[in-house]
């Protein structure tokens, strides 16, 4: 199963759009792990936007607002199965479960952070957490992606990935 996801800046929510939810197939244990999948990165966008405004840290690339596409898809793929974040998904990383310690050591280019400080991003991948990090165009994404479906197809495995792009 492939999926792909493009966002535009200018989808206007309408009431005409608007979608009506139905929760009752959903246990108050799922309800409560959306819910603090939604909290964290939005509290760690927040705190890192007062640390950039008081000029403490140098760079930051807000992705507040957008936390639900990143939270929602991650919680729809299966652990095993891939996702390709693109830029402004910090959400994707603190959905899959990736340490703070180590997400934060990413960014401050340290050692002990993925790329062992080879790079202060967080466009980096992890085999343990099936994240494939992207920062090329979408269709970077996809031939990637594509390879990927097309070797776990010929091996017989169901699974597949996710691209996010906004």
């Amino acid at each position: 199963m492939v999926f792909l996801l493009l966002l535009s800046a200018e989808m206007q929510i309408t009431p005409k759009n608007f979608m009506q939810y139905d929760k009752s197939n959903l246990s108050e244990a799922v309800l409560l792990k959306l819910y603090k999948d939604l909290l964290r990165p939005r509290m760690i966008e927040e705190k890192m936007l007062i640390l950039l405004r008081q000029g403490k840290i140098s760079k930051w690339f807000s992705g507040i607002g957008q936390e639900a596409i990143s939270v929602g898809v991650t919680n729809v793929l299966n652990e095993e199965e891939y996702i390709l974040p693109m830029h402004r998904n910090l959400a994707v990383f603190t959905t899959r479960g990736i340490p703070l310690h180590r997400l934060f050591s990413q960014w401050q280019g340290k050692m002990n952070g993925f790329t062992k400080g080879r790079d202060r991003s967080f466009h980096f991948g992890t085999q343990d957490y099936k994240i494939i990090g992207i920062d090329q165009s979408p269709w970077s994404a996809i031939r990637s992606g594509k390879w990927d479906c097309i070797g776990r197809y010929s091996s017989k495995q169901e699974s597949g990935y996710c691209c996010l792009y906004r």
